[in-house]
């Protein structure tokens, strides 16, 4: 479990990297995140290898975690989500989630109910709670999560957004509640 922990760690730093580049190359003031993308890359880690034996299936839900991870860290600095975040993981996605084990199809399916969810949200309510970036993001975690998972991902991610909106919380970076709710779901 060391070695997963280490590695996980390693994939915080990535993680960690990506944002730091993207957010250095975008102009924008780059905070300081403390050692909260490493503590939560090697929580994920250890988390992943209790519930995937195959090393293969572990590794592409690894990349998933430090592609999410970095995202999250992007929207928490500047309330957005990028495009190379969410358009090129929901193409690399479809490459990827033969060897996590989802049939290309059930992948399309899981991308279209994720970004569906959230887009009809936005049509229900008549006003917009959740960003584009959002939508797109959750089309690409909904698709990682599969078919037979995407169910627990929006539920888990939509009742937390209730949750918050019955608490009145006005403004918050959503991605790292999708994020949470992607990972839940796949260990579930």
């Amino acid at each position: 479990m060391l070695i997963w922990l280490f590695i996980g760690t390693s994939a915080g730093l990535v993680a960690r990297g990506l944002a730091y580049a993207y957010l250095i190359r975008r102009g924008a003031r780059v905070s300081c995140f403390g050692f909260w993308p490493e503590i939560l890359g090697g929580l994920a880690a250890c988390l992943l290898a209790w519930r995937f034996s195959d090393s293969s299936v572990m590794a592409v839900h690894m990349l998933v975690c430090i592609w999410i991870l970095a995202a999250c860290l992007i929207d928490v600095a500047i309330r957005e989500i990028p495009d190379i975040f969410t358009l090129g993981g929901l193409v690399c996605g479809l490459f990827f989630s033969e060897t996590a084990g989802i049939l290309q199809m059930d992948y399309m399916l899981g991308a279209i109910c994720g970004a569906g969810a959230y887009r009809l949200l936005n049509v229900a309510i008549k006003r917009t709670v959740l960003g584009f970036g959002d939508v797109k993001f959750a089309a690409f975690l909904g698709g990682m999560a599969g078919l037979s998972h995407v169910s627990w991902f929006i539920a888990e991610s939509l009742a937390v957004l209730i949750f918050l909106n019955f608490v009145r919380v006005e403004s918050i970076p959503f991605a790292p509640v999708m994020g949470m709710a992607y990972l839940s779901s796949i260990l579930l």
